[in-house]
Formats: C-alpha cells, sequence, structure tokens
C-alpha cells in the first residue's frame, strides 16, 4: 500500500494487519506500486520532478535503482527480472 501523504509504503501478508516492511527510504509522495515475480517491489513516485520509480530487492527497505519517468501513475512489471 503506497501512502501518498507520508511518503511511505507498508507491505503487508495477505490477512495480516500489521505491515511486514515499510519503506520510506528515497519516496516521494508514491503514487503506484508493483511487485516483480521475484518479491521486487517498484514505488512510483509523483513528488520527484520529473518522476521516478524506486525499486527495491525482496525484504529490502533501501532501494537498489531509480527510474526516471514522467509520472508513474501506474506500474506494471513484465517480463520477470532476472537476477
Amino acid at each position: 500500500m503506497s501512502n501518498y501523504s507520508s511518503d511511505e509504503a507498508l507491505e503487508f501478508k495477505v490477512g495480516n494487519t500489521k505491515p511486514m516492511k515499510i519503506v520510506n527510504s528515497s519516496l516521494s509522495s508514491p503514487y503506484s506500486i508493483a511487485f516483480g515475480k521475484n518479491g521486487s517491489m517498484y514505488i512510483g513516485n509523483s513528488g520527484h520532478y520529473p518522476g521516478d520509480v524506486s525499486a527495491f530487492k525482496k525484504n529490502k527497505t533501501s532501494p537498489y535503482a531509480s527510474i526516471s519517468s514522467g509520472n508513474p501513475a501506474g506500474l506494471a512489471v513484465y517480463p520477470p527480472p532476472k537476477n
């Protein structure tokens, strides 16, 4: 779940109300979120000009990559990323 106003994203296990991961590193008005087959999380930031996507490896809270994008209002991951 991305929280636009508090600059964080929360990841929940299905059925749980307590987040298993909270990410707030390098986020600015997170607007969209997608998950890769390998568990990586991609968060679209609309607060950075012109906008970007931060990429996080599974179980990590610091990004390993940032991809410039106009306004990442929607994200999809395909094909599955290779590790």
